[in-house]
């Protein structure tokens, strides 16, 4: 007698134990319908201002097709500030993930960049946004430029979307990104 066997998919287990039960479901499913897309190439965004306000560390996680990467690097601050003001980093995290999504396209038709800025469509938005901020202000219009190039360029659908604060509790792709610019943040050695 011949068993037939049934090959289940287990699925990865992205959230410590202590955790598992207090992730609400849609959240688990919104999670793998990411990681397992083979459409869609998701880039998490985030900086991160080391304390003694030095260095930047940027960093960026893409997913897409069951693969997570993580890419990072830190960025000198501005010298015109004393304190650097959060925004600059997150819009060069973004440049960031500009110039990389390519590298992680593969077979994907659309891209979408999620920052943790909660007025990133305004900054994208066309007008003077940072009045008394002549280096934020450039940096914005950088970012604009380069966004605006990669639109007119990329075989893909490219779009930069505010990652509300719901999305990013227990997301471990956001945590990754985070991770990784905290930590070029912390190791590097002041100017």
């Amino acid at each position: 007698m011949k068993r037939k066997s049934k090959h289940i998919k287990v699925l990865p287990n992205f959230w410590p134990k202590k955790f598992r039960s207090k992730i609400p479901e849609d959240m688990k499913n919104w999670i793998y319908d990411q990681y397992y897309n083979q459409q869609t190439l998701i880039v998490y965004c985030d900086a991160s201002i080391k304390h003694d306000q030095s260095v930047i560390g940027i960093a960026c996680s893409f997913v897409a097709n069951g693969s997570v990467m993580v890419k990072q690097k830190y960025i000198t601050s501005p010298s015109v500030y004393e304190v650097v003001p959060p925004i600059y980093a997150e819009m060069k995290s973004l440049m960031f993930g500009l110039d990389f999504f390519n590298d992680y396209v593969n077979q994907c038709n659309e891209v979408i960049i999620y920052s943790d800025v909660n007025h990133i469509e305004r900054i994208l938005a066309n007008g003077k946004v940072f009045n008394k901020h002549s280096l934020l202000q450039t940096v914005r219009d950088e970012l604009i430029t380069l966004y605006n190039q990669k639109c007119n360029t990329s075989d893909v659908n490219l779009s930069i979307k505010y990652l509300p604060k719901n999305k990013k509790k227990f997301n471990p792709f956001y945590k990754s990104a985070h991770n990784a610019a905290n930590k070029m943040a912390r190791n590097t050695i002041s100017r």
